[in-house]
């Protein structure tokens, strides 16, 4: 699917059958099972397996028919010990075997038009696509993309007496000539459209036509008898529009409820949601990320909550947060129970209709301001993946495709996919996510699955300094024994530029040079140093490389062209920081415990080495963790400080071929808590009165404290990192200022500034599927929002809440409530901040 020049069209790809491989097959096979027929002759292969003994070869290809069963991931037989390709997708081989890197054009042959179309596209062909010969990636047309059809969707629901919702309000903008390169937010350029229905249990305004005519908007906004009605109005709009891309905030809840109600009403023609003729039940489409993209085959979701969670660090990522925060406007909001009130009479309607609109536009302007959909494309280009699936999240893919591309132009033959019954997993000592970050979930029921366990980095115990003999409040300060200390003297903050990617390089670590298995306990030892460089090694040397050239045409660059090569580096920024990741995430297809294993350890010896060798030049390593190292100076002198820097640095990296050690800060003070806790006051290292203050792991930074909690302690930490206050001073001062903040609590304050926001422990799961509610406040809550119906909160929400005194002798983890369960019940109390 997709376009070619300026209509839309698919083609249908006949006779592409699958290949296998297997080794020491020489030129005979034994006879398949008759469910997968072979081709009767086996042609020898060069290829290479790469999760093996480097002396492992394929010595046979053979092909069978894609429309038969696949063969067992674990098939093996008397002449050939295994087989390859067996979870091999007919897009996966079309993408890789024809070198398709992404949005481009495709140059086909040999076709001819289809009159008993299987889409809904303008146009369709069939193409014989036997050995791939009539279709040629054409990567030398320089020519922008087309424009595409945007649809910037809008879903509103009411519940009916069932707790069910109903849909009752669709709005849309329509674009039809976006520039996938600039998303335009004009509102000018911007089709409206609305269609309505009776909410349940209600009726429309009896003048609401009448007032419709008056205001010119009888074109752009349509009634329909009942909800049955609404939906295949919308599907009829969607099937005249015809979008290639549709746009919207948490779209997977709106195509969610679409899909259940037009199931409950048994809507004909659902697959227009889609640009592939279904006849199905869409009850049958699974209701997870596989099946939102069968729901919309042929066309690119783009969900501002989605790209915003990738490409922004928010409190939370309701589309009220994000304007807020990104747009820097407010955002009315109306709760799904006062929807149906709005129907009352005509001029709350049409209220709601204008409010209706502004939704769509804000998730567009939010896509917009974070480059999500240029990202995306740029993601796609880089990796030569499908940019509908990009733009679903998931890094871990992103990175398969990059590296399928790889292992196929270098002759090797890559993994299977992951096979959901692959599931090892001895409790080791760290766990992974597909960023191959720690994934630290503390849920009782909510345990990390699928992902593997190793050491990770090196973090150095904090070097205890002069303490202070006070306790701050908000977890800022515990006690004094916690207290690692307040550094007067400068501090240097060394640190390795991106050090796994580097560590890669430097020590040829890849599928291709390290003999493993994916799940492998034992620590394999470094590759020789005379073996070739390994595809890993080579694809983050490309995308490193690739960086710094677009980075070095940003400095001569027009300004109508900066922008794209701005966004054009942090794709590459974004996928080469990505690639450590899928070596640790279990459900990668490259995954490779050993390997990871083995870059997290050379990680933790460069530290040490580094640390020892600053202690031999007579300086203390006050702190240290994964990649950077914080040095004492036992100075004030700013210039000397810069200049010790500048030796370790070169002493360090002449030690190394690639790894690089850079000064990246220096701090004037520093109060250092313990591992991954300190606050610090930078310093511009040419300017020594340009300051900046630095927080690190404190409690006042995590977007799971209060607000009033963080403006406290910023407070207490701009007094502690303020150099012109003594000791003395600095107590007193810390005592007033928390004086100060009793008597407003005793005045009163906006019940806004109590809520904690559950990021660390959002909503893994539905609400109602939680089975210990007592332990989880963040479950509980939203399970009561639900039930009011003023909220839909599901999977993957953030659920904000504050600890009151209820009247009950419960422990505070079940005397969380909602800010609006607070402003009507009297009976709670925030007394408990006192």
């Amino acid at each position: 699917m997709g376009l070619l020049g300026f209509i839309h069209c698919s083609s249908v790809f006949q006779d592409d059958d699958d290949d296998y491989g297997a080794p020491d097959f020489d030129d005979y096979y034994e006879p398949p099972p008759p469910a997968a027929p072979l081709s009767p002759k086996a042609a020898k292969s060069p290829k290479k397996v790469a999760n093996s003994a480097p002396s492992v070869e394929v010595k046979a290809e053979v092909k069978k028919e894609s429309n038969h069963p696949k063969l067992p991931t674990d098939l093996s037989g008397e002449t050939f010990s295994a087989v390859f390709n067996t979870t091999t997708t007919a897009m996966e081989r079309l993408l890789v075997e024809k070198a398709m890197m992404g949005p481009g054009w495709v140059d086909v042959t040999n076709y001819t038009e289809v009159t008993a179309k299987q889409s809904y596209c303008d146009y369709e062909f069939s193409v014989d696509m036997e050995r791939m010969r009539n279709l040629n990636y054409n990567s030398a047309i320089t020519q922008a993309a087309p424009p595409v059809r945007m649809l910037v969707l809008n879903v509103l629901t009411t519940l009916n007496d069932k707790k069910e919702n109903e849909i009752c309000m669709i709005s849309m903008l329509y674009n039809p000539a976006c520039n996938l390169s600039n998303p335009s937010t004009d509102q000018k350029d911007l089709h409206r459209l609305c269609m309505f229905t009776k909410p349940y249990g209600g009726t429309l305004p009896f003048d609401i036509k009448d007032q419709l005519n008056r205001r010119g908007l009888s074109d752009i906004v349509l009634t329909a008898g009942n909800e049955k009605a609404l939906l295949s109005l919308f599907l009829a709009k969607v099937h005249k529009y015809e979008p290639d891309i549709i746009v919207g905030h948490d779209l997977s809840a709106s195509i969610s409820v679409l899909v259940s109600r037009m199931d409950k009403l048994k809507v004909a023609n659902w697959s227009r949601t889609s640009r592939l003729k279904r006849t199905i039940n869409v009850g049958k489409v699974a209701h997870n990320k596989a099946g939102q993209w069968e729901l919309t085959a042929g066309r690119m979701l783009v969900d501002s909550r989605l790209s915003a969670m990738e490409l922004v660090r928010s409190r939370s990522y309701d589309l009220s947060e994000l304007v807020t925060q990104l747009l820097g406007v407010h955002r009315e909001n109306i709760y799904a129970n006062e929807v149906a009130a709005k129907f009352s009479s005509s001029q709350q309607l049409l209220n709601l209709i204008q409010w209706s609109w502004m939704d769509p536009w804000f998730s567009l302007r939010v896509i917009a301001q974070i480059n999500a959909l240029q990202l995306a494309v740029q993601i796609t280009n880089i990796v030569g993946g499908v940019t509908s699936r990009t733009l679903m999240g998931g890094r871990a893919e992103r990175n398969e495709y990059l590296l399928l591309h790889a292992f196929n132009k270098a002759n090797y033959i890559a993994p299977n996919k992951y096979q959901p019954s692959f599931r090892k997993g001895k409790h080791e000592k760290e766990v992974k996510n597909e960023d191959g970050e720690n994934a630290d979930d503390n849920e009782a029921d909510g345990k990390s699955k699928n992902k593997a366990q190793y050491s990770g980095g090196l973090v150095l115990e904090p070097k205890k300094g002069e303490l202070l003999n006070f306790n701050i409040l908000f977890g800022l300060i515990l006690s004094v024994s916690n207290i690692s200390g307040l550094y007067d003297t400068l501090i240097l903050l060394l640190d390795f530029n991106s050090l796994y990617p580097s560590i890669i390089q430097e020590y040829n670590i890849c599928f291709t040079t390290v003999a493993h298995t994916k799940d492998g306990d034992d620590l394999p030892d470094i590759p020789s140093s005379s073996l070739a460089e390994g595809i890993l090694p080579c694809e983050i040397r490309g995308l490193v490389e690739r960086r710094r050239q677009v980075k070095s045409l940003m400095k001569e660059a027009p300004e109508s062209k900066k922008k794209q090569y701005d966004i054009r580096q942090m794709a590459l920024k974004l996928t080469a920081n990505s690639m450590y990741g899928c070596l640790g995430f279990q459900q990668s297809r490259f995954y490779a415990k050993p390997l990871a294993a083995l870059i997290t350890s050379k990680g933790r010896e460069i530290l040490m080495h580094t640390k020892d060798l600053v202690e031999k030049l007579g300086y203390s390593v006050v702190y240290g963790d994964t990649d950077s190292i914080m040095i004492n100076t036992n100075s004030t002198d700013l210039k000397q400080a810069k200049k010790l820097g500048f030796e370790i640095k070169r002493q360090v990296n002449q030690c190394h071929r690639l790894l690089e050690l850079e000064l990246d800060g220096v701090f004037k003070r520093m109060l250092l808590l313990k591992k991954k806790k300190y606050a610090a006051l930078t310093v511009n290292p040419d300017n020594e009165l340009d300051t900046k203050k630095e927080l690190k792991g404190l409690d006042i930074v995590r977007r799971d404290w209060s607000q009033l909690a963080k403006e406290a302690g910023n407070a207490v930490v701009d007094l502690i990192l303020d150099p012109k206050l003594s000791r003395d001073e600095l107590v007193a001062e810390i005592h007033e200022s928390l004086q100060k903040l009793r008597a407003r609590l005793d005045k009163g304050m906006d019940t806004k500034l109590f809520e904690i926001s559950k990021v660390g422990l959002q909503l893994t799961r539905n609400p109602k599927d939680y089975h210990d509610l007592k332990s989880q406040p963040h479950a509980a809550v939203a399970m009561r929002l639900n039930e009011t119906g003023k909220f839909s909160l599901r999977h993957g929400d953030i659920v904000e809440y504050i600890i009151c005194e209820d009247g009950t002798t419960n422990s505070a983890m079940q005397r969380a409530y909602h800010r609006t369960e607070l402003e009507s019940n009297p009976e709670l109390k925030i007394g408990i901040y006192l």
